[in-house]
C-alpha cells in the first residue's frame, strides 16, 4: 500500500559493454583510472578519420559462445545485428556473474530491461547510405530493422517470457533501465 516500505531489491549479476571496457571490470578499471581509450575510426559517413572512444568488443567465438551456452540456436545466431551480440555479451555476464540456471529461470516470469544508449545509431549503414546516395534501398533491411527488439530478441533466445523495455535516452539509459527493471522487482 501507499507510503510503505518496499522490500529491498537484490541484484546478483551485472553486465556492461561500453567504451570504457567491454565487460564490468574492464570499464570500473577505466573509469577509476579516469583514462579514455580512444583509437582512431573511420567509417562512410565520415569522410575523415577521427579519434574516438571505442572498443573491440572481443572474437566472434567468444560471443558465439556465450550465445549458444546460454540457448542461443544455431539457425538465429545469423539472423541478429550485431548491436544484438553486443547485448548478449553483456547479459551474459550478467548470467554468469548470477551463477544464473537457465532451466530454472525459464521457469519464472523473467523481465529484460535494456539500457543503450547507441540503440540502432551504427546499424544499417548500407541503407542509409543508398539514400545518401540516392538509390532506393532494399526494404527487407527495415523489415529486419523493425523486428529485431533487443529485449524481445534476448527473451526469444533466452526462451524466457514476462515484461521487456528497451531504455534509449543517452547517458542516463543504463541507469534508467535499472530502475524500470526494480519497479518492476518491487511491483512484483
Amino acid at each position: 500500500s501507499m507510503g510503505q516500505p518496499l522490500p529491498p531489491v537484490a541484484i546478483t549479476g551485472c553486465g556492461c559493454i561500453s567504451a570504457a571496457g567491454i565487460d564490468c571490470n574492464e570499464a570500473l578499471e577505466t573509469i577509476s583510472q579516469f583514462t579514455v581509450n580512444n583509437r582512431l575510426t573511420s567509417s562512410p559517413f565520415f569522410p575523415d578519420s577521427f579519434s574516438a572512444p571505442c572498443f573491440f568488443a572481443g572474437e566472434i567465438s567468444q560471443i558465439t559462445n556465450s550465445f549458444f551456452r546460454f540457448g542461443g540456436s544455431e539457425d538465429s545466431f545469423f539472423f541478429w545485428n550485431r548491436r544484438f551480440y553486443l547485448v548478449f555479451k553483456a547479459i551474459s555476464e550478467a548470467l554468469e556473474m548470477a551463477l544464473a540456471d537457465m532451466e530454472v529461470l525459464r521457469e519464472k516470469r523473467v523481465g529484460v530491461a535494456l539500457g543503450t544508449t547507441v540503440g540502432s545509431t551504427f546499424h544499417y549503414e548500407d541503407y542509409y547510405l543508398d539514400w545518401k546516395n540516392g538509390t532506393t534501398p532494399d526494404p527487407a533491411v527495415m523489415q529486419h530493422f523493425l523486428s529485431s527488439n533487443l529485449a524481445a530478441a534476448t527473451q526469444d533466445t533466452l526462451k524466457l517470457r514476462g515484461p521487456k523495455a528497451v531504455i534509449t535516452n543517452a547517458c542516463a539509459s543504463g541507469t534508467d533501465a535499472v530502475g524500470l527493471a526494480a519497479i518492476w522487482l518491487e511491483q512484483g
